[in-house]
């Protein structure tokens, strides 16, 4: 995904979204389905690693109790 350097409204009525030195040039429908399709995948992301967290720390916490218990055992 291509970020985001600048966002201007033109007369017109339609979006020019700055990519860099690429510009590309949207109507309002446009517009707001991109930032729809972009907040979905940015979503999916943060699913998707909070998941990879939680099995770590799911891990972690396995073997923290093995060292516990091997000690105090």
């Amino acid at each position: 995904m291509k970020e985001i350097t600048e966002i201007k409204m033109l007369p017109t009525n339609k979006i020019c979204i700055h990519y860099g030195k690429q510009i590309e040039v949207l109507t309002l429908q446009e517009f707001n389905d991109l930032m729809r399709y972009r907040i979905r995948k940015a979503n999916r992301e943060n699913d998707i690693r909070s998941t990879l967290l939680i099995v770590i720390m799911l891990i972690t916490g396995v073997i923290l109790a093995m060292k516990i218990i091997q000690i105090l055992g």
